[in-house]
């Protein structure tokens, strides 16, 4: 008996090896395509030829195509030792950075191939995760019938050629036009009342993201007929239709048959209309002839409750999602849908009230997190009142004026928790840089809660442009313990800084944009946060053309280690010991890359409480001369050993 998901929908005894194979592929799915392309002939053609890219363009120092494609052809081979050859090979391949986009193409091709075996996938998915992203444009125009056989081949009987077929139709739905025309075909499938679950949760995956992506995308781009008043009364007839004709003397089974078919009439026509509502011209028309409906009076509750339910997505609403921290991970602990210009309220709290929302700023007249005032819209915003019951949340309101903005939401909110909340940070972070003003303390204490790599996207930015103004008393700054802005954000990359800080923060330092160390209680924070964060997330050279040039982590700090400058003016510093230095924390921090014992050559903790509190390495050479002895061995060593974290 034959096993398709859409065309014959009797139970079938390949089913549970068909789900096991769909569980196996979403982890592949999820994520983004790694590649465009496919083999001729399979459902998947290739986009080399879409996006007018040539297979010799792609490195001068590549071997012809034919090769990599029998390296992975030989991935399939029935000797074990043909196999491992193959994978070695490759493996070497990836290693090599003149390879990289050759290499991504082929082996992209192979995972879109519905022909791929699943064993070769597992070996070649993980070096695709090591390569660059293959990601062309999705062509403007496909040939002739294609989304119809990429729609079919969610139906096929191999999960090879399933998953071949979601990828590619996850890649075309990226642009506007394709994620219409897939939504609108997806559409019709879903609507049919013999759909079974099965196949039902085969398409969802697929119908969500492009759904997603033609909501989030400009309306000037959509392809889409017009709709008479004539289209929109029968749809909204259908939904306010009765369940079913009269089931007396039917069977259990065809009542029931007549029931979900009911509701897949209902569910049909409130699609239409929903998507009819997601087209802002379409708006008043669909809304004065669900109010018209409503008004006839003729229908029941259920019907009722249904039309309602579409007209209740016109209404304007504000969203204020609530994000805290627990266990170190920061999650969205609640979401709250505001109607604009009217008293919400929730028993036992003061009514939340918001008079004016733009896509700029909100205007909260009344509320019990939030005080009374202006609000930006759209980032996160730390707690008005650090003293309260939720002193660390942190708040972001969302406008939600039309239909089509309510919808996009909806579906933006089914991506992962993780993820929204990294996009979250880097959105805020980058809004709070373009203001290019000095960031506030409350500022400062939310970046403690947002993504390390999106904060040290930040903080390089912006000490590269406000470097440490002086403070009107720097001594009664530290008297108190109030860091400057500088110092802050230093001692937060200190703490948790990525590599991503790296290329503009040690500019920073190049061209001075910090005062060298004077006074009591001071510390060299831009140096210490270098530092810190070449022992905890090792970065390689920059070569890319037009980059700023970026020397490799353990060249920079070879560099450093005849350089003397105390990194601190505090601890051992006050007893008239010597403090830590610039060469010395260098070198520890060097040999540690390289899992090299420090003390071997003479390097101890230099004992900076203050440096200490924060995490930051401070060292110091117990002799002068063992400073040369590890420029000495840096020469010497073995330039192919590996660096930590390579």
């Amino acid at each position: 008996m034959a096993c398709g998901r859409f065309g014959n929908r009797q139970s079938r005894t390949c089913a549970p090896a068909a789900v096991l194979s769909l569980a196996i592929g979403l982890s592949w799915l999820v994520g983004d395509p790694v590649v465009r392309s496919a083999e001729p002939g399979s459902v998947v053609e290739t986009t080399l030829a879409e996006t007018g890219q040539s297979e010799t363009g792609l490195g001068s120092n590549a071997k012809p195509a034919d090769d990599l494609a029998s390296l992975i052809a030989d991935l399939n081979a029935e000797l074990f030792e043909v196999r491992l050859r193959a994978e070695e090979r490759l493996t070497e391949l990836a290693a090599e950075r003149h390879w990289h986009e050759r290499l991504a193409a082929a082996i992209g091709r192979a995972l879109l191939d519905p022909e791929t075996s699943i064993e070769v996938r597992k070996r070649l998915q993980p070096l695709a995760e090591r390569l660059p992203k293959f990601a062309p444009e999705p062509p403007a125009e496909l040939p002739p019938g294609e989304l119809d056989r990429l729609i079919a081949g969610l139906d096929s009987n191999r999960f090879s050629a399933r998953l071949g077929a979601a990828r590619r139709l996850t890649w075309l739905i990226e642009r506007p036009e394709w994620a219409c025309d897939v939504v609108g075909r997806l559409k019709r499938l879903r609507s049919d009342g013999a759909l079974s679950a099965e196949a039902r949760q085969q398409i969802e995956p697929i119908w969500e993201a492009a759904r997603r992506a033609w909501l989030a995308s400009d309306p000037a781009t959509w392809r889409l007929p017009h709709v008479s008043e004539d289209e929109i009364h029968r749809w909204i007839d259908e939904l306010a239709g009765p369940p079913a004709k009269s089931l007396e003397g039917r069977t259990a089974s065809a009542s029931e048959l007549a029931k979900r078919q009911a509701a897949a009439r209902w569910q049909a026509a409130e699609q239409e209309l929903l998507d009819l509502l997601a087209r802002d011209e379409y708006v008043p028309t669909v809304k004065a002839a669900l109010e018209r409906r409503l008004a006839a009076g003729d229908i029941d509750a259920g019907a009722e409750g249904r039309l309602v339910g579409v007209l209740e997505w016109i209404r304007p609403m504000l969203v204020a999602e609530v994000w805290l921290e627990e266990l170190g991970i920061v999650q969205n602990r609640s979401l709250q849908y505001l109607r604009v210009g009217e008293p919400n309220y929730v028993s036992g709290h003061n009514p939340c009230l918001f008079d004016h929302v733009d896509d700029v700023t909100a205007h909260c007249v009344s509320g019990n997190s939030l005080l009374p005032g202006d609000y930006r819209v759209g980032v996160l915003f730390p707690t008005p009142n650090p003293f309260g019951s939720n002193s660390d949340a942190l708040f972001r309101l969302v406008n939600l004026p039309t239909p089509r903005r309510r919808m996009a939401y909806e579906c933006y909110l089914k991506t992962g928790e993780s993820k929204r909340f990294v996009e979250l940070s880097r959105r805020t972070l980058d809004n709070l840089l373009a203001q290019k003003r000095p960031i506030k303390e409350v500022e400062l204490m939310m970046l403690e809660h947002l993504d390390a790599v999106a904060v040290s996207r930040f903080a390089s930015g912006y000490l590269a442009a406000h470097g440490d103004p002086e403070p009107p008393d720097r001594l009664a700054e530290r008297r108190t313990g109030r860091g400057s802005p500088y110092q802050s954000l230093c001692c937060l990359l200190v703490e948790r800084g990525t590599r991503d800080a790296a290329p503009a923060l040690l500019a920073a330092i190049e061209a001075k944009r910090f005062p060298p160390l004077a006074g009591e209680g001071a510390c060299a924070w831009h140096w210490l946060a270098a530092l810190a964060i070449a022992q905890r997330d090792p970065w390689v050279a920059n070569d890319r053309p037009g980059a700023d040039h970026l020397p490799r982590c353990d060249e920079w700090l070879a560099g450093l280690i005849d350089r003397t400058d105390p990194l601190s003016n505090v601890g051992p510093a006050a007893a008239g010991d010597r403090p830590p230095d610039l060469g010395a924390t260098a070198a520890a921090v060097l040999l540690s890359l390289y899992q090299v014992d420090v003390g071997r050559f003479g390097l101890e903790p230099a004992g900076d409480h203050l440096i200490a509190e924060v995490g930051g390495p401070n060292y110091r050479f117990v002799s002068p001369v063992m400073r040369r002895n590890v420029l000495d061995w840096w020469k010497q060593r073995d330039a192919e050993e590996p660096l930590r974290g390579q």
